[in-house]
């Protein structure tokens, strides 16, 4: 064999293995956002609406009276903890009696069941192939825990001036395809290459670095795509800050606005089809959040045998409110079909716990939300005669998404029992 042709063997070897880490379709695409061009093509090119799934963890569960809805079907009203979805109830499915198998620490639980990789993972590989990234996984005072990729956890993105960069890297200046290639197209890559080094043996580390220098022609061809192209979509300008703040110290010192950022980070990226499937995650069960909103105290603190169930009820409230802002986001944003980002994404809500201050795993506080694309049937108080598996939802949620979840590489979430029914349409 040539050395040429082993080259190439190599390569290819290479670029499979990135793709099992689902950042192959980014390398290609990033470059046209880091054009300042949209990457429109599929399912936007054809003006057909994607369907997104945006999954929102919030940590320790609730406290069972103040949460879970009162009543069932489409007459039922919802307790203070969860009062802020009044007016999104109409694209609300609330659960009771869903048992999940969390706890401190196996937060992914509530993604993956005792699978290898978590459903934001599974769905980006199936779904996000034509996006820059498959999936994006942001935190607020968690560092991760919950998104998993071959068993292992994936790192969350805490900082939202870093995430920006990483998801927009042609904001970050002006200048001449050449110069937004080398501060896009290949930091972006270089960046999400060190992530993976993390993960690799050293045999794809070795793999890895030789073909290092394949990138540079790699955006060289970006460079013909972005010249080729149309100029920049109509759906997606260039975005940039809105300058809320000044700086990184200022931004951690207000963690609800770092919250909002995220929120807003993410209907961009949906907005702008940078990714489709997209994780954010508040808090791990044992981090301090300190919320000023919320009075005495942080949060972990809060649900610790409650220290009153006021505080733990606040907590969850504020939780409530910061998602409901993220739906305000989607709704008031309208997809190319002229229906608006929240009628076109599922919205997964889920915990690690049922009721955190006793530490039981019984009655998970359970929402989906949003339009699926008009896969769910919404509105309703859904409470089981018997405890469920939350893993049944999973499979819930990759049906509800279009997955073929008879594929012989699915990896069956709720084993036998499969997904729930009558929820979808």
């Amino acid at each position: 064999m040539t050395q040429q042709n082993h080259l190439w063997g190599s390569r290819r070897r290479f670029l499979k293995d990135l793709g099992k880490f689902s950042l192959l379709p980014s390398a290609i695409n990033t470059g046209l956002a880091a054009s300042g061009l949209l990457w429109a093509r599929g399912a936007l090119a054809a003006g057909v609406a994607p369907k997104r799934l945006l999954t929102i963890h919030v940590t320790n569960g609730a406290v069972p009276g103040t949460w879970h809805a009162i009543g069932q079907g489409t007459n039922y009203t919802l307790p203070e903890a969860s009062s802020p979805f009044n007016p999104y109830k109409n694209k609300c499915l609330f659960f009771q009696n869903i048992t999940g198998a969390g706890g401190h620490g196996p937060f992914y639980q509530c993604m993956a069941g005792e699978k290898r990789d978590s459903i934001d993972v599974y769905l980006g590989r199936k779904l996000g192939a034509t996006t820059p990234f498959s999936s994006i996984q942001l935190g607020v005072n968690s560092s991760g825990g919950l998104s998993r990729l071959n068993g292992n956890d994936i790192p969350f993105e805490v900082s939202p001036l870093k995430a920006f960069t990483r998801l927009f890297p042609g904001s970050v200046g002006s200048g001449d395809i050449r110069t937004l290639q080398k501060k896009g197209i290949i930091g972006a890559n270089n960046a999400m290459i060190g992530e993976l080094a993390s993960k690799l043996g050293s045999a794809q580390k070795t793999r890895m670095e030789e073909h290092l220098a394949s990138l540079d022609k790699l955006g060289q061809r970006i460079d013909q795509a972005a010249v080729a192209g149309q100029g920049q979509s109509a759906a997606c300008k260039a975005p940039v800050w809105d300058g809320s703040f000044r700086d990184e110290a200022e931004l951690n010192s207000k963690i609800t606005l770092r919250a909002d950022l995220q929120a807003d980070l993410i209907a961009l990226a949906f907005k702008c089809d940078t990714t489709r499937i997209a994780t954010l995650m508040y808090s791990d069960s044992g981090a301090t959040y300190l919320a000023p909103e919320v009075e005495n105290g942080d949060l972990h603190g809060a649900i610790h045998g409650y220290k009153g169930i006021e505080r733990f009820t606040a907590y969850r409230k504020y939780f409530s409110q910061r998602i409901v802002y993220l739906m305000d986001q989607l709704a008031k944003t309208q997809d190319i079909d002229g229906r608006t980002l929240l009628d076109n994404t599922l919205i997964y809500i889920t915990s690690d716990m049922g009721d955190g201050g006793s530490h039981t795993n019984a009655n998970t506080p359970v929402v989906l939300a949003g339009g699926a694309g008009g896969a769910l049937i919404s509105g309703r108080s859904i409470v089981y005669g018997a405890e469920t598996r939350l893993e049944r939802m999973l499979d819930t949620i990759c049906l509800a998404m279009g997955a073929d979840i008879s594929a012989a590489d699915y990896p069956g979430y709720g084993g036998a029992a499969g997904p729930l029914t009558g929820l979808l349409i």
